[in-house]
């Protein structure tokens, strides 16, 4: 059996322990799955018990980047500056958003090359999916409040376009890797309605509520819309395809998935 965690600032709302039982379950495996929703100042102490009593731990707001000092970074975890998967045994720092982003846009048949393609955010997640939007070939800008925060991801891989201010340009694809939509914030839109409708994908990382503001108004203008549930499926999958040491498959990932779903 498996010993496993997730550690965040406040985990009430996680749906991470649900999906890892069931993808372990449907692998013939057996874990059991922790949480510590912990304070900054208790990161390092939680982060040396984790490594003296479990087998490995997720990572989620806002330790993404804090825990990076404690690891050794692997694979993307290294190119994004940003973990959400961690193996105890060596201390090896992994992240699994990215690999979770692009299934999901691949299970929804959106294509990402040579399109034009908005990201709104430059959070953890936001760097992966930033990152492997490049990687596919997509004609990647990037939005956020604070343009330093742009220019820090311009300046770790390039590649893309960083926005000072948005203009009147027309997206292919607009992904929003904010929080605007949710919490406190539901109902609030990350971008002006007139980018929505000239849009062809909407996507927000977003899974709670299912349909945020921003896919709302992309379902009153018939646009295509997909919420952040199947990513962070996706990327709990190949994290735990990292603790049993068996590589991923798309389709398995995918079918588990609509197990998941169908069993409501």
């Amino acid at each position: 059996m498996k010993k496993l965690a997730l550690i965040g600032r406040d985990l009430s709302y996680s749906k991470s322990k649900e999906m890892h039982n069931f993808i372990f379950n449907k692998l013939n495996q057996k874990i059991e799955y922790d949480y510590f929703s912990i304070i900054e100042e208790d990161l390092e102490k939680t982060i040396s018990l984790l490594f003296n009593n479990y087998d490995g731990f997720n990572i989620t707001i806002p330790y993404k980047e804090s825990v990076i000092k404690y690891l050794n970074l692997c694979e993307d975890a290294d190119k994004f500056k940003s973990v959400n998967t961690v193996i105890c045994k060596d201390k090896k720092g992994l992240n699994t958003d990215g690999l979770g982003f692009m299934l999901m846009l691949r299970s929804e048949n959106v294509t990402v090359k040579n399109k034009n393609i908005l990201v709104i955010g430059c959070g953890g997640a936001a760097k992966s999916c930033i990152y492997k939007l490049i990687e596919a070939g997509g004609n990647v800008e990037v939005y956020n409040r604070t343009y330093e925060k742009v220019q820090a991801i311009y300046e770790l891989y390039g590649g893309f376009t960083p926005l000072k201010q948005l203009n009147n340009k027309q997206y292919d694809i607009i992904v929003n890797t904010t929080n605007v939509g949710m919490g406190n914030l539901e109902g609030q839109l990350p971008i002006d309605k007139s980018y929505i409708a000239n849009a062809e994908v909407l996507v927000d990382l977003i899974y709670k509520p299912e349909m945020t503001e921003f896919l709302k108004y992309g379902k009153e203008y018939s646009k295509k819309t997909i919420n952040g549930e199947k990513m962070l499926f996706f990327q709990a999958y190949y994290a735990d395809m990292y603790y049993l040491n068996i590589k991923g498959d798309d389709k398995e990932a995918l079918n588990i998935f609509l197990e998941y779903k169908n069993r409501r």
